[in-house]
């Protein structure tokens, strides 16, 4: 509890020391800021204790205000003061076997004999410093989180942004295709009457395969290195300055300017091809889904690579295997039978075998493409048949 002489100097509205202390007729001492809050939007002034009328300028006592700064001040250097709770004597010294502050007193007690000391400045800097050596590889903590936070956070708002931009890759197609069928739909019922059954399925089909295309690959741009860009579609793919992306662990970065299909094949017979045009250094073939992608590939690819005018077959922990090619090709097509382990590459332009890898697959493989120029998968071709009955 506060003390008696304490008491006499606290404002009896905000019940602490006075702050700019003034003393009304009534002879009731306010702090100047509690006595205008209270008076505040009221027509008549009375007096917050004894509710006499007052005047609306009271005088400032200067000397309350000398007594309460007087007081704060003593209050403030006993407060700093530390004094032991036994002998009431100030904490000079440091026990370094209690790892306690003590007087001189409790030094010479029967609890400390034997006991070491230092000077509780000397051992207060000690402990400082060895808290900030033990802060020092927590903050280093710390920091990596931060960075690891800043990544994620990067990673999280890319992959918001590419679902965004293929909603809408989406919803346009789809648009285009209804209405397409809504537009033919009002031609065949207007023809109805005059067209064969036949003709009329067969005519619809046979016009959407211009409206439709089906590209076997699709590119993953989470894959893509940062130094290419990908086309809308996702189907080409070409070098270009390198540009900020997230930092996640699909993506290929330092080793290789490369891009992995979206979709991976751990059975079955499957084909792509591939436009590589005149480019001056391609590389085409298939990655295992568990290679670790920033760093350099020691094993579980399977590829052909065009560089500086020779062509290699690339499947390390063996050597690069010489190709002899009789003419450069512009189109590759790539055909992996993941059940039978082979894989083959074709010139197009020749319809010849390049190189076939045998191998006994055991994980899902991902179609590859590395390139310095521009290389773009090729969509089938859609034809439409009737059967005849």
């Amino acid at each position: 509890m506060a003390s008696r002489s304490e008491e006499d100097l606290c404002c009896p509205v905000c019940q602490d020391v006075f702050r700019d202390p003034v003393v009304l007729v009534c002879s009731h001492s306010f702090c100047k800021d509690c006595l205008e809050s209270c008076w505040r939007e009221k027509p008549v002034k009375k007096c917050p204790v004894c509710r006499k009328r007052s005047s609306s300028n009271p005088h400032v006592s200067l000397v309350l205000k000398n007594l309460c700064e007087a007081f704060i001040q003593e209050r403030d250097q006993r407060s700093s003061e530390a004094l032991c709770s036994l002998h009431s004597e100030k904490l000079k010294l440091f026990c370094l076997d209690h790892q306690q502050p003590v007087c001189v007193v409790c030094r010479d007690s029967e609890t400390h004999i034997n006991h070491r000391f230092r000077p509780i400045d000397e051992a207060a800097r000690q402990h400082k410093k060895d808290l900030q050596e033990t802060l020092e590889p927590l903050k280093e903590k710390l920091k990596g989180f931060e960075q690891v936070k800043v990544n994620c956070d990067q990673t999280a708002e890319h992959i918001k942004v590419q679902a965004r931009h293929t909603e809408t890759q989406i919803r346009n197609q789809f648009k285009k295709f209804h209405q397409f069928l809504e537009e033919e739909e009002v031609d065949r019922l207007a023809d109805l009457w005059e067209e064969e059954e036949q003709k009329l399925s067969f005519n619809i089909w046979n016009k959407m395969k211009d409206e439709v295309s089906y590209t076997p690959v699709i590119l993953d741009p989470n894959t893509a290195d940062p130094g290419l860009v990908l086309s809308e579609d996702l189907t080409s793919v070409r070098r270009r300055e390198r540009q900020q992306l997230p930092n996640n662990p699909e993506r290929f970065d330092y080793y290789y300017l490369s891009v992995l299909g979206s979709e991976g094949f751990n059975s079955g017979t499957h084909s792509w091809d591939v436009e590589v045009g005149d480019n001056a250094l391609w590389e085409l073939g298939v990655l295992a889904e568990s290679v670790q992608r920033r760093e350099d590939i020691q094993s579980g690819i399977w590829s052909i690579v065009f560089d500086e005018g020779k062509y290699s077959a690339h499947s390390p922990p063996d050597p690069d295997t010489v190709l002899v090619v009789q003419k450069k090709p512009r189109w590759v097509r790539v055909t992996l039978d993941w059940n039978r382990g082979k894989l083959s590459f074709y010139d197009l332009d020749t319809n010849t075998l390049i190189h076939t890898f045998t191998h006994t697959f055991t994980e899902r493989l991902f179609p590859l493409i590395d390139t310095r120029g521009e290389v773009k998968v090729l969509p089938l071709k859609v034809c439409v048949t009737v059967e005849q009955k």
